[in-house]
């Protein structure tokens, strides 16, 4: 089985995905870092997002991201994202465009059975359609109630703790809509978890529910189906700095 990873450019995220390589040894054949890169590209992003959300909440989430870069980085790390991937035989890409034709190209080159998602961006039908057995994403929330991005900050934003945790699921064209194969709810601690570490704790768990979920598919030939119960079914879009400032107090003052 050959494994590509696509993750995102975030120091921890290279992090969980060298902990998937180190638990699937000899497995994982490349590695895809996506990067917005250049200004332009940064603002094109920003300029896109203001379309969706309009302009009060796009300036939420820049002030947002100006508030996490004058207080630094606060997520915490375990591991050193430098490994030698070269000595393991892993090819490295990085690109501004995940769903660009050179990345498609580097998914057939490498003769890529699974893709996994960490935290990278979304996959188009013809980006994850390219391994040859499927894509899977590690999201960090419950789903089908928190659907989209940053959906374990939504749910402690609406103080629905129940619901913070990760799931596994295969990529199809809707979003986060692919069927559930592995899904583990996270406990939440005042005084121990914020919002960061809770996010990395989620990515954690995911990726060994993808070494589950594939060893299960390598002993039985299919894949494991999660009973997710029933629940609404909600998608939620990028929070600003007054979302996340909400999140932080309930953390912070109402948790036991």
């Amino acid at each position: 089985m050959n494994i590509i990873i696509i993750s995102g450019s975030r120091s921890w995220m290279l992090d969980i995905s060298t902990q998937l390589i180190a638990m699937m040894p000899g497995k994982v054949v490349g590695l895809i870092t996506e990067d917005l890169g250049s200004f332009r590209n940064v603002l094109k992003h920003f300029i896109r997002r203001r379309k969706r959300y309009g302009l009060i909440k796009t300036l939420d989430q820049i002030f947002l991201q100006l508030f996490l870069m004058v207080r630094g980085d606060k997520t915490p790390r375990k591991h050193n994202s430098e490994l030698p991937f070269e000595m393991k035989n892993i090819s490295r890409m990085q690109t501004s465009d995940i769903n660009s034709t050179s990345v498609r190209e580097f998914i057939i080159f490498k003769k890529g059975d699974i893709i996994v998602n960490i935290g990278g961006g979304l996959l188009r039908d013809k980006t994850y359609g390219a391994a040859r057995i499927c894509s899977l994403n590690i999201h960090s929330g419950i789903t089908p109630r928190y659907r989209g991005t940053n959906p374990n900050v939504w749910a402690i934003y609406e103080g629905n703790l129940s619901c913070v945790g990760v799931t596994v699921h295969k990529i199809d064209a809707g979003i986060d809509t692919g069927e559930v194969l592995f899904q583990k709810k996270i406990d939440v601690f005042k005084g121990q978890d914020t919002l960061e570490s809770i996010t990395v704790q989620a990515f954690e768990e995911g990726i060994k529910g993808i070494q589950t979920v594939l060893n299960y598919y390598e002993m039985h030939g299919s894949f494991p189906v999660a009973d997710v119960g029933s629940m609404d079914d909600r998608i939620y879009g990028w929070y600003g700095l007054s979302h996340y400032m909400r999140a932080e107090k309930i953390l912070n003052n109402f948790l036991v």
